[in-house]
């Protein structure tokens, strides 16, 4: 088999057969086995274990642990092969893995123990390059199995008629393709295209000479562009003097040995060239593995500091990383002050950007990360919108580039370019902001260029302000429109998050139909959501209509409009109880019977172990006496703001019962109807929805509003009027083309104007 294509991706079926042959082959457990990977506990470890056995084509003798440690070391050998056969077209002929393919047994063991050991990397004078390390196991002699045999000989075939690429990052593809997202997107690792790496160091300009780090690093696809700028830079100088300029100018540093390989690799390819010409000294290469918050790593400080760095929020972290870089977080004062709604869950890579731009940025000099937009407005991310390093001294955020519509990862998430400079400014600015558009229909392929690219996005300028001073939120702005910050501030009313109905195999039940003889009860069935964490066989039971109640999610609510869908919530509470759950002696006994029969899973969830206070076990978190007030204003969770009133809905045997949102809705419960209507057409206004778009990020968007909402106050007849043009949208007597217009004036009158001094007398 010969590769078609100068890439790596289409060695991912092979490499997956050498993983499970390693991971059956492997001697788990023992002191000269492998190291097993940190696969995490709980419903996390069931994702992972599905993932990996999915991977490697069933379930393994060591466990995900074994499966995770399997395709690691899979990937890290097809880097090396990969280098191998780099080698072997720059000089170093016995290096050549084609060859291999077809040698006897004992010379195909001999070839792979030699590569494990480092002597290629040797023989080339590259110091450090594939020396031994943690994967020198898979070939040992109890890996040395027929089966692992006839993994190796395709793969090698295969490598050897691999041509190396002449840009970009090779290993991307191949890591996306081997290792199951759940993985990768548990520790953060979104690897990103090329295009976007050029627009990213497109924002980070500098003075011909410049350094360079980019401390996370991963398989290099940041250091790849740097050492081709270089290049490009040094082109009229010898071949000696360019590897010199790239190796003292380029430096990147990683938590991760396969990312550091990978990133080394990719030095290595890219420098192919200019390393044939060079003598036999030894050199070393400049990617370094460094542990969480180390110094003393990357070389000084740069001129340019670039990169993705991970995107995990703070409790996803592995607990010696969590502890690692807690202490960072508290000795660089970046805990937010909000302990409840989202004031402790700060992203890692906003640790990251603080401590770089202290160690690695010198003075004048520009940071370019990619991260995420939620930073903007997150209160965990009061401490790094301070701009302020430990020891006081100032930086400014000077530009910023939304990425969102372009898509650029494979999970839906919002990045964007923020570009700070190490100096300080007069004074707090408008900070430039340049929305990306893509055309859907053509999205721009990974491999791609930015000279490429660029031509098919079009650019929509505007401004990011701050808002309450330092740490405050950032509203986002277009150029031309109407200015939004009057419409925020502090709101009259809380935002809740509704009730977490996790897991949803269990909770979530469709009706199937009347149970004969038997007006209590009806019949449902189990397994309505296919997406959900837990995905259970479907079971038909009966279950008390007591206990059942309308369920209402995001999907179900447009301006205006909220019907839930045909789900049924199994909901163990009622308002005498409330927040607790119905004690087991008032639990119907078939429902009860129901949950008794999940008591493992339901004790296991952390909310349950967090707030469960030793109340029962099968109780839903964020239930309280707000969850039974007859109105609510709701609102989705991810998406534009669209608001609705709900109320009481018909169930499937005629009954009106009230209705519950489950958690990814937020709403507002309300006692007065009119209260509700009026907060609803406040909500649906085009300047609020506007503002609470600027002012917030679409992948998750607040419970507690930003907006100046005021009290309901039925004597103001603007009041009065909002609450009237809610009631006829609701009723369909409204058209949008036309509630839109009414909203807007309405809103500017019930806020701005209600809020502007008056007018002394004559």
């Amino acid at each position: 088999m010969a590769l078609q294509a100068a890439t790596l991706e289409a060695l991912a079926p092979l490499a997956r057969t050498l993983a499970r042959a390693l991971a059956l082959g492997a001697p788990w457990g023992r002191e000269d086995g492998p190291s097993q990977a940190t696969v995490p506990v709980g419903p996390r470890r069931e994702r992972w274990s599905q993932a990996v056995e999915q991977a490697l084509g069933g379930a393994t003798p060591g466990g995900p642990e074994a499966g995770v440690a399997a395709l690691h070391a899979a990937y890290a050998w097809v880097v090396r092969l990969a280098i191998a056969r780099a080698l072997a077209g720059g000089g170093h002929p016995r290096w050549e893995p084609g060859p291999v393919a077809r040698a006897p047994a004992a010379a195909l063991w001999c070839w792979l123990e030699a590569l494990g050991a480092g002597v290629p990397g040797d023989d080339a004078a590259i110091e450090g390059l594939l020396a031994p390390d943690g994967f020198r196991w898979v070939t040992s002699a109890a890996c040395r199995t027929p089966v692992a045999e006839a993994a190796w000989r395709p793969l090698l075939l295969a490598i050897g008629g691999w041509t190396p690429p002449g840009g970009g990052d090779a290993f991307r593809a191949l890591y996306h393709a081997l290792i199951p997202p759940a993985l990768r997107h548990a520790l953060g690792e979104f690897y990103t295209p090329r295009w976007l790496v050029q627009a990213v160091l497109a924002e980070a300009p500098a003075d011909p000479g410049w350094t360079a780090l980019d401390p996370c690093c991963g398989s290099g696809a940041f250091l790849v562009e740097l050492v081709a700028e270089v290049l490009a830079e040094t082109a009229n100088q010898s071949p000696g003097a360019r590897l010199e300029a790239v190796l003292g100018r380029v430096r990147g540093l990683d938590v991760n040995p396969l990312a550091v390989l990978a990133a080394q690799a990719n030095m290595v390819l890219a420098l192919a060239p200019l390393l044939v010409a060079r003598g036999r000294g030894p050199l070393r290469l400049p990617v370094e593995l460094v542990a969480v918050g180390a110094e003393g790593a990357g070389g000084g400080r740069h001129d340019r500091v670039v990169g993705n760095p991970p995107w995990v929020a703070w409790r996803d972290l592995p607990e010696a990383h969590r502890a690692a870089l807690g202490s960072l977080r508290e000795a660089r004062g970046l805990r937010g002050a909000d302990r409840w709604v989202g004031g402790t869950d700060l992203n890692v890579c906003a640790v990251l950007a603080h401590l770089a731009l202290e160690r690695w940025v010198r003075p004048g000099g520009t940071l370019a990360f990619l991260m995420p937009r939620q930073l903007l407005h997150l209160r965990a991310a009061e401490g790094l919108r301070r701009w302020q390093l430990p020891d006081g001294e100032r930086v400014t955020l000077v530009g910023l580039s939304d990425w969102t519509a372009t898509r650029p990862f494979e999970a839906a998430c919002a990045p964007l370019t923020w570009v700070v400079r190490r100096a300080a400014t007069a004074g707090p600015a408008p900070v430039p902001l340049v929305t990306w558009r893509a055309d859907a229909a053509r999205a721009p392929g990974a491999e791609a260029g930015w000279d490429d690219v660029r031509p098919t996005l079009a650019a929509c300028l505007g401004t990011a302000v701050q808002q309450g001073g330092a740490g405050g939120a950032y509203l986002l702005e277009g150029a031309r429109a109407k200015p939004l910050a009057p419409y925020l501030g502090a709101s009259a009313y809380r935002g809740r998050r509704a009730t977490e109905t996790s897991p949803h195999a269990v909770f979530w039940l469709r009706p199937v139909g009347p149970i004969a003889g038997d007006d209590a009860t009806w019949l449902v069935e189990t397994g309505v959501n296919p997406r959900a964490r837990r995905v259970t066989s479907p079971q038909q039971l009966g279950v008390e209509r007591a206990v059942l109640a309308p369920l209402l999610r995001g999907r179900d609510i447009r301006p205006f409009t909220a019907t839930p869908g045909e789900v049924l919530l199994l909901f163990p509470h009622d308002a005498a109880h409330a927040p607790g759950p119905l004690p087991p002696e008032v639990m119907p006994p078939a429902a009860r019977a129901y949950l008794d029969a999940h008591e493992p899973l339901l004790a296991a969830r952390s909310s349950q172990r967090a707030y469960g206070g030793g109340k029962p076990f099968y109780g839903l978190w964020r239930v309280g006496p707000y969850t039974f007030l007859p109105w609510k204003v709701v609102w989705p969770e991810v998406g534009t703001l669209r608001a609705a009133v709900v109320g009481m809905a018909p169930t499937p045997w005629g009954e009106q019962k009230l209705v519950v949102p489950e958690g990814k809705v937020n709403f507002i419960g309300c006692s007065d109807p009119a209260e509700a209507h009026f907060l609803c057409a406040l909500l649906n206004a085009p300047p609020l929805v506007a503002a609470y778009a600027g002012s917030t990020s679409e992948t998750g968007r607040p419970a507690r509003l930003p907006l100046a909402l005021p009290r309901h106050d039925a004597t103001r007849w603007t009041h009065r009027a909002l609450a009237a043009v809610s009631r006829a949208a609701h009723g369909g007597r409204l058209r949008p083309e036309r509630w839109a217009r009414v909203l807007t004036w309405l809103a500017e009158r019930a806020i701005l104007r209600a809020r502007a001094p008056a007018t002394p007398a004559a």
